[in-house]
């Protein structure tokens, strides 16, 4: 997984290098800092890059720790996701920081398949079924990937409904496989005597 702390810029651009050159086929989401787009390449193949505003990230003060605000969050969500590769994840594959800039570039694995569960507009049923066979392979692939995140003392702490991160994702097989996303909230797992915390 590569780190870029720093690009030169291209002088006809508004944009790194690396995101002029790789085709961005269209805006995949948007949220309050920033937007998610799918882009492609012949290397990698699709790709979602997450781009932030930084300075709308140093403006919101979070939670998470101690005088923190949620530029700092996402240096930990980076700092966690850096060591971690699994099928049943979805991975950070290159962080781009140009200072330059106030866009932050994480490029991350993309799920062709979209969520696991698809809402719906029926407060009673807020989510469409999904059959039998399908949920049994979602169970134990988030099994599988919560069990390599433990092994790698990491906590996901998951607190929305459904559990946060859930994707289909194709690989080349053309195997569907349920990987695990979103770890804005997750924790490094500290041992304590006699036990292991966990959230």
């Amino acid at each position: 997984m590569k780190v870029i702390k720093k690009r030169s810029r291209d002088r006809h651009t508004h944009h790194t290098p690396h995101t002029t050159q790789t085709p961005r086929l269209g805006e995949l989401g948007r949220g309050a800092f920033g937007r998610v787009e799918l882009c492609v390449s012949a290397a990698t193949g699709p790709r979602a890059v997450k781009v932030l505003k930084k300075s709308s990230l140093r403006r919101c003060r979070t939670g998470l720790g101690r005088n923190d605000n949620a530029f700092a969050d996402v240096r930990r969500e980076i700092a966690i996701m850096k060591k971690l590769k699994h099928r049943n994840l979805v991975c950070l594959h290159e962080v781009i920081d140009d200072p330059a800039s106030d866009a932050l570039y994480l490029v991350l694995d993309y799920c062709e398949g979209g969520p696991l569960l698809e809402a719906t507009e029926d407060p009673a049923t807020p989510y469409k079924a999904i059959d039998e066979a399908l949920q049994r392979k979602a169970a134990r692939d988030v099994l599988r990937g919560l069990e390599y995140l433990h092994f790698q003392r990491v906590v996901h702490r998951a607190r929305r409904r459904p559990f946060l991160g859930r994707r289909r994702r194709y690989h080349a097989e053309k195997r569907v496989h349920v990987a695990v996303a979103d770890f804005r909230t997750a924790v490094p797992r500290r041992a304590s005597r006699g036990h292991t915390q966990t959230t």
